[in-house]
């Protein structure tokens, strides 16, 4: 009766039939499983370089992102001295915000022009950091000052020619 039943053997590959008691030639079954475990292990490293590779993209787009923050940074603010009030310099506000350049410079003080207006400021309002010449005066604000300013001119203007 033996002789009839069938011993099956499972590979990676297929079921083979062999008859029982019959001398199984040594079957490999871990070729299959070893050429997978190579193709998973390389998908893995490579994956892991592409986490690694994103991980030291993001790292260093973060210093440089710090490093441009730094450079920015307004530092202390000190007292400017004439030398560094000369026209093209920039000027800013309280709050580092950008109002104007120097247009020009005399012994009166300097002009600030805004886009919206041209205003003369005495040397002593301005001081400096490491931005630039810096006021005490926002561009809204100083924009205000010099458009109440010029009004008040006109109408005493127009006051002294009605007389």
């Amino acid at each position: 009766m033996l002789k009839n039943k069938y011993f099956l053997a499972a590979t990676a590959a297929a079921v083979i039939a062999v008859p029982a008691g019959a001398q199984v030639a040594g079957v490999n079954a871990n070729v299959g499983v070893q050429a997978n475990t190579g193709a998973v292990t390389g998908a893995v490293n490579q994956t892991a370089e592409t986490v690694t590779d994103a991980v030291t993209g993001t790292t260093a787009q973060a210093a440089t992102q710090t490093n441009v923050q730094a450079a920015v940074e307004p530092g202390p603010i000190v007292a400017a001295e004439s030398a560094d009030i000369v026209a093209g310099a920039k000027v800013f506000g309280p709050q580092n915000g950008l109002v104007g350049t120097i247009e020009d410079v005399n012994a009166s003080g300097a002009i600030v022009a805004t886009g919206k207006s041209r205003v003369q400021l005495p040397l002593q309002s301005f001081a400096k950091n490491n931005l630039g010449l810096v006021i005490s005066l926002s561009k809204d604000q100083l924009d205000a000052q010099a458009a109440a300013a010029a009004s008040t001119s006109t109408s005493t203007s127009t006051s002294a020619g009605a007389q």
